[in-house]
């Protein structure tokens, strides 16, 4: 049982808050005049259903995913380093970055290699910090529609979310690869800018 549904219980054992039904003119009350433990419950319960609505979508089986082409928005190119590196032993190499038009946000298709599962995608884009767009657009490319859904979001630290120790091992390969790279362009920036001052002096 999780913890939220642990307080629904204890919530449930203490009082039962009343029932607020419409008027009779068929105008609904407003959410202020339900009393204040209805309102926490009613919270609570929109929170369990909106996260078995994600379960769902983002199953955790990844046999037949091999093949499988996902896209997504993303707010800048950070995001999309971060997110596509981190997956990077379970892609193929040549994703596909594109800029918007009527965005300053990017698009991005990709496809599966090895098998992984949605859920393991959506678990590994919930963890890149402000990478709110990508979560909320990243879809099956037949599916895609490059609208945002606001309610997408999930616990990282959930154990249903949470990806299995071995593709934990290989994303932190993934990340800790990027790494690397960034560093050794930074070297490679820095000696190219300093050569540049030298030619131009």
């Amino acid at each position: 049982m999780s913890a939220i549904e642990l307080i629904l219980c204890a919530s449930d054992s203490i009082s039962q808050p009343e029932l607020h039904l419409p008027p009779e003119n068929g105008a609904l009350q407003s959410p202020s005049s339900a009393p204040p433990t209805s309102l926490y419950v009613m919270s609570l319960q929109n929170e369990i259903d909106e996260q078995n609505r994600l379960l769902k979508e983002f199953p955790s089986d990844a046999e037949g995913t091999i093949g499988t082409r996902y896209r997504f928005r993303a707010e800048c190119q950070r995001d999309a380093d971060l997110f596509l590196h981190a997956i990077l032993f379970f892609i193929e190499p040549s994703w596909k970055m594109s800029p918007i038009s009527y965005y300053p946000d990017i698009d991005v298709t990709f496809s599966i290699s090895r098998e992984i599962s949605p859920r393991d995608l959506l678990w590994i884009a919930c963890s890149i910090v402000d990478g709110h767009v990508l979560v909320q657009t990243l879809e099956k490319e037949g599916a895609y529609t490059g609208e945002r859904d606001y309610e997408r979001d999930i616990d990282v630290h959930a154990s249903e979310f949470k990806p299995s120790a071995a593709v934990l091992a290989d994303m932190k390969k993934g990340a800790s690869l990027y790494v690397k790279r960034l560093k050794f362009l930074l070297t490679d920036a820095k000696e190219f800018a300093a050569n540049l001052k030298v030619i131009t002096n």
